[in-house]
């Protein structure tokens, strides 16, 4: 559904398709315009559309300096990140961060204060989800209200009747199940904006009338905020009340009515009367760019660019070099982009050197979409500006901006050195290398040095990454010579090496990357089957060699590989050796099969999940299982799942078919023997210990892991019988937020897990481990989204029901110490 149209700061009509998506046609469209977890833009003067980046459900707005801002149902408050059309960035990327995100200091779906009652068919219908009577997402750990389950319109105010302090920003949201408006104060948080809830334990605004259903916001030329009050009995979707519930409710009782309130400041003047300002001349809406009411000043901006009012240029012109307010300095420039021949590029580089930084990073957008080189001294002063997003922005566009190599190395690496932690500053700068990626991954040690591991490490596989994925063989090259001599030396390049092993996928050995093969081969595969030979235990450190053997190397990894797998070696190298060698290899896969009957159980488990992490393995597996070699009981839940999903028929249909004879007793039974332990006595220390063996890598994981799962904070409150029936039905109700994702690359690897972020060339993923993927596009083979959870399911063979009465007990007695 087509939602919250707003004026943008680049004066295109923004509006969101809510996060469901959407295929759009009009007479302006010659074919349908896709849409998916994205919004869109229309040029008012072609009528053009554009897809910008979005995805929230109902409620979108712009603050007065362009930030872009959101709401889902239980999400309330996000703000999303709007980036320049540029030419020459990669496509390529080790990990794409998430251009969209919450920003609520309290939660997603944080506390409301109602004067409502709760309606009897919301009561209803939470007993009836908790109970398993009818299926539906708990919210909430079982509350029926209380909190954001239906947040819609948020509005940036920006008007002038309530006479705020300009550096004052304040965010409305509408909560329309609960009744209400809530407000929050925005601030900044480094690249992103923060928002703290301002009424504390109370509402901007709340009714004791359930009728009263606050479904947008927007402002007037009287500078106040306007509620469009939908006045309705039930606001819910028909598909998400229980047959039970429609039958005794009027869904359309109010379909009639509706209101509009205005609130206003108490004793402030309220402008009466405005002006036709679409009947104005041009110079006099000039003047109106430098009203304090932001519904004027966008509004006679938006008129300009309707019109293309060159005859006023030279007035925008000093606008923009001389007005006296930053927001008329803002809207002049945006006028001046969007008529006939565009922002001068003596104007834009004063825009640039402006004294407010929200100009400068205004300035920095445009000038990147126009293709504008900058100065020397134009480079100096904003590597080192105050504004994180004017360096940003900077990285982000550095090949527009800075077009020589050296130069732009060398800026590049003092924005990175004044944001080092920072995931979306690394991102921009690892776009922006091209041809340069292997000196900056060199010059880079000393500032990378002084970080903690795992932004080390984060440093080392995008700037890794963008050499390997570059067209420059000669910079694969430079990366080689040094690693060859660091190996020699200290080895300080130990990080820059297990960087380039883990961004081999979809690189091939024979393309820009042969160089690092030909050293692979050449030189580190006949050093390691030398180790071997000789019985060295120093292999068990060696894994990230061992990767580069196994992907430029099939003939020597599979010998080094049947080597490390003999009872000569412990089970620490034996593991390194499957984690490593193992490649989408038929060969490879039988040898894994054959050396399985002297593996220890561990070492066993990493082998299995190994090979079914690889099309080939997959079929291995299948083929042991239907010869009795394996037995299909001994799998993994998450392995049995693969193989379940897996894209070759033949492997389905045999594990298929020994699911079967080991089938669980259905659900309903299952429930039932479980439940009657739960009364039992409980001991924590060992639902801790059931927790850490089963639940803990997706539900809080270790350092340097993604939690893949719920945080436990929204089912702690649940009652017992609740999270039962979820553990032993993971898939009675997913949230799609949760949906797993199946993906197959063209090299043959398998990752299954969630989708947590894509781009128009990325993809990218989280498995149950909580480790992170990020897949170019172009190295997609198949996709396939499972109406399944990524939990697993027949968790009852893994958790006997003491263990669950314990493990319940563990979780449950969080809710008075959520820090355990």
């Amino acid at each position: 559904m087509m939602n919250s149209f707003r004026w943008g700061p680049d004066l295109f009509l923004h509006g969101t398709a809510s996060s469901n998506g959407a295929d759009l046609t009009g007479i302006t469209l010659s074919e349908p315009l896709k849409i998916a977890r994205q919004d869109f833009a229309i040029d008012p003067r072609d009528r053009s559309f554009n897809l910008v980046t979005g995805g929230v459900q109902h409620g979108m707005d712009f603050d007065r300096w362009g930030y872009k801002f959101g709401t889902s149902n239980s999400d309330h408050l996000q703000q999303m990140m709007m980036l320049p059309a540029v030419e020459g960035r990669s496509t390529r990327y080790a990990s794409v961060p998430a251009f969209r995100r919450s920003i609520a200091a309290d939660g997603a779906a944080a506390d409301v204060y109602r004067s409502s009652p709760t309606e009897p068919w919301r009561l209803l219908r939470t007993h009836l989800r908790m109970t398993g009577q009818v299926p539906g997402v708990v919210e909430g750990g079982g509350r029926a209200a209380g909190y954001f389950t239906g947040a819609t319109a948020t509005y940036m105010y920006k008007g002038d009747q309530w006479d705020l302090p300009k550096d004052q920003a304040i965010a409305v949201v509408c909560d329309v199940g609960s009744n209400l408006v809530h407000r929050k104060r925005i601030t900044e948080d480094g690249l992103w904006k923060i928002g703290n809830r301002i009424d504390q334990q109370n509402e901007f605004v709340r009714s004791s009338d359930t009728w009263f259903r606050p479904v947008q916001l927007g402002d007037g030329p009287d500078g106040s905020l306007y509620i469009a009050d939908m006045y309705r009995e039930v606001i819910e979707h028909p598909a998400s009340l229980p047959p039970v519930i429609k039958s005794q409710v009027d869904l359309n009782s109010g379909n009639d009515r509706g209101r509009i309130w205005r609130v206003v400041a108490d004793k402030k003047p309220v402008r009466r009367t405005t002006e036709r300002l679409d009947e104005m001349a041009s110079p006099d809406l000039v003047k109106l760019l430098s009203h304090e009411n932001f519904w004027h000043r966008r509004t006679a901006a938006r008129l300009l660019v309707h019109r293309n009012a060159v005859e006023v240029a030279s007035e925008l012109k000093s606008m923009v070099a001389d007005g006296d307010m930053p927001e008329s300095r803002f809207e002049a420039l945006g006028v001046l982009n969007r008529l006939n021949g565009g922002l001068p590029e003596d104007v834009a580089r004063k825009a640039i050197a402006d004294q407010h930084p929200e100009i400068r990073r205004r300035a920095l957008y445009v000038a990147a979409e126009k293709g504008l080189a900058l100065t020397e001294s134009e480079q100096n002063l904003l590597v080192e500006d105050e504004s994180i997003g004017v360096r940003f922005l900077l990285a982000y566009a550095a090949k527009t901006f800075i077009p020589d190599g050296a130069s732009r190395v060398n800026a590049i690496l003092k924005i990175a050195a004044k944001s080092p932690t920072d995931p979306w500053v690394r991102w921009a700068v690892e776009g922006s290398l091209g041809d340069q990626a292997s000196e900056f991954l060199i010059t880079m040690q000393p500032m990378v040095s002084k970080l903690a591991a795992a932004e080390q490490t984060a440093w080392f596989k995008s700037i890794g990454g963008q050499v390997l994925g570059g067209d420059d063989s000669s910079a694969v090259e430079r990366l080689v010579a040094f690693l060859q001599n660091d190996s020699k030396s200290d080895g300080k390049a130990s990080g820059i090496l297990k960087a380039v092993v883990n961004d081999l996928g979809g690189v091939k050995p024979n393309g820009v990357a042969a160089p690092l093969a030909q050293w692979a081969r050449q030189t580190v595969a006949p050093e390691l089957l030398k180790m071997a030979a000789a019985g060295d235990s120093r292999l068990a450190s060696m894994g990230d060699q061992m990767t580069l053997v196994g992907w430029a190397a099939p003939a020597e990894s599979r010998q080094l590989l049947s080597q490390l797998l003999s009872a000569q070696f412990s089970s620490r190298v034996q593991q390194v050796a499957l984690v490593s060698l193992i490649r989408n290899d038929a060969g490879a896969a039988e040898t894994v099969i054959e050396s399985m009957a002297g593996m220890t159980p561990a070492t066993r488990e990493i082998a299995l999940t190994s090979l079914a992490s690889r099309v080939e393995g997959q079929a291995a597996i299948a083929r042991s299982i239907d010869q009795g070699a394996i037995s299909a009981d001994f799998l993994l839940p998450e392995i049995k799942r693969m193989l379940s999903e897996s894209r070759d028929e033949k492997v389905r249909a045999i594990i298929t078919k020994h699911a079967e004879a080991s089938k669980s007793l259905p659900v309903g039974e299952l429930y039932q023997s479980y439940a009657k332990s739960l009364d039992g006595p409980t001991d924590i220390d060992q639902g801790i210990a059931v927790f850490k063996r089963v639940c803990a890598s997706c539900h809080e994981p270790e350092a340097g892991r993604e939690r893949v799962g719920p945080d436990l904070l929204t089912v702690i409150e649940q009652p017992r019988e609740q999270i039962l029936l979820s553990i032993l039905d993971p898939s009675r109700e997913v949230n799609p937020k949760y949906a797993r994702v199946q993906v197959v690359t063209l090299s043959g690897e398998v990752i299954s897990g969630v989708v947590t972020a894509e781009s128009d060339t990325t993809l990218t993923m989280v498995d149950s481990q909580g480790k992170t993927y990020t897949i170019a596009r172009e190295d997609i083979d198949e996709l396939q989204t499972s109406p399944k959870s990524l939990m697993p399911e027949e968790l009852n063979k893994e958790i006997t029901p003491d263990q669950m009465r314990h493990l319940i007990a563990y979780v449950t007695s969080r809710r008075a110490s959520p820090a355990k």
